[in-house]
């Protein structure tokens, strides 16, 4: 099972709209990095958001769960600013995994969910000064810590719902296409790897050898996936669960179920999944390998120069060691050679 993607957590957010004018009735811990947010809707019903930072994974859960006695400091600290508070607005920032929460109470509040990285749960004021943070932490152009004002990761993406052609073509370079697109398209790597597959594009294939008839095939297939996605989970090896928003050909044999949400659907996966969540990553360990082997080359090359540096080396000191003794011999040869003449002669 994968970490919450780009495009999915846009899908997840489109779920949670119901939530809006509904009241935050309580906050609970449940488990490492993981809470529980029980909502009071306006027809007394009731909906539990999760937010697995540990995971990376926002989604309404239909599963009960016992609330753990003791609360710690920092929900107990969020409990106290947002008993009761009104649910506003719900948007996703961009098109990264940043969700936003605007909840009214006397004032409005925002409680903002990273699920990049390690994952982190803020809660600014309305001027994003952050009252309290999960985790503090800094970064190379902000920081998260009380007192900061809250600054969102600066991302450069393209949204995948306005790709074509020619946009594709524009973010082509020597780099394999896998690695490119994860960064410049981030609609998650099982969904990229999907598209080339469909596009007959190999994930290691560089960007700028890609020809136009497959870039344009490329570019409607996630299109195609952004635009008209099919929520499903899949029944893998050793009981595990994947969930996915489309169909995924490299788990063709998988047993499939379909779902009315991706909410649902993470919901079923996590709930009878037996295996950790993996990063979403994966692109990145493709370059990473790539990189890993030339720098293996390198060093090859580097141990065979040095080798034969070496052995120049000695021989060059046995030579200076015996420069006189060199040196007498190319005078006797010397010598030999114009006797000879002078005999020939």
């Amino acid at each position: 099972m994968h970490e919450l993607t780009n495009l999915e957590l846009r899908f997840i957010v489109g779920e949670l709209q119901g939530l809006a004018g509904s009241r935050l009735d309580n906050i609970y811990g449940a488990g490492e990095r993981r809470f529980r947010l029980r909502f009071r809707m306006q027809n007394s019903a009731t909906a539990e958001l999760v937010i697995d930072l540990q995971n990376k994974l926002l989604y309404l859960t239909r599963r009960v769960e016992k609330a753990p006695p003791h609360p710690d400091d920092f929900v107990m600290g969020l409990r106290s600013k947002l008993e009761n508070a009104k649910v506003n607005l719900l948007v996703q920032h961009g098109f990264d995994r940043v969700a936003v929460l605007e909840l009214g109470t006397e004032e409005k509040l925002l409680l903002i969910v990273e699920l990049f990285s390690n994952g982190n749960l803020v809660l600014c004021d309305s001027a994003y000064k952050i009252l309290r943070c999960l985790t503090n932490e800094q970064w190379k152009d902000r920081y998260v810590r009380p007192g900061e004002k809250y600054v969102f990761p600066h991302a450069r993406s393209v949204d995948p719902r306005e790709l074509d052609e020619g946009t594709l073509s524009k973010l082509m370079n020597e780099k394999h296409i896998i690695a490119t697109l994860a960064r410049a398209v981030p609609i998650g790597t099982i969904y990229l790897e999907e598209a080339l597959a469909q596009s007959d594009i190999e994930p290691t294939e560089m960007g700028r050898a890609v020809d136009g008839k497959r870039l344009r095939k490329l570019a409607g297939i996630i299109s195609g996936i952004c635009n008209a996605p099919s929520m499903r989970t899949y029944e893998l090896e050793n009981g595990r669960r994947e969930f996915a928003l489309c169909e995924l050909s490299n788990h063709a044999q998988a047993r499939v179920t379909l779902f009315s949400t991706l909410s649902d659907a993470i919901d079923e996966a996590v709930s009878t999944s037996a295996a950790p969540v993996q990063k979403q990553d994966r692109a990145l360990e493709i370059e990473k390998e790539r990189l890993g082997h030339m720098l293996r080359e390198q060093e090859t090359a580097l141990e065979r120069y040095e080798r034969e540096a070496g052995e120049a080396k000695e021989k060059g000191d046995a030579l200076y060691a015996n420069y006189e003794k060199a040196e007498a011999a190319l005078e006797e040869g010397k010598k030999e050679k114009k006797q000879k003449v002078e005999l020939e002669l």
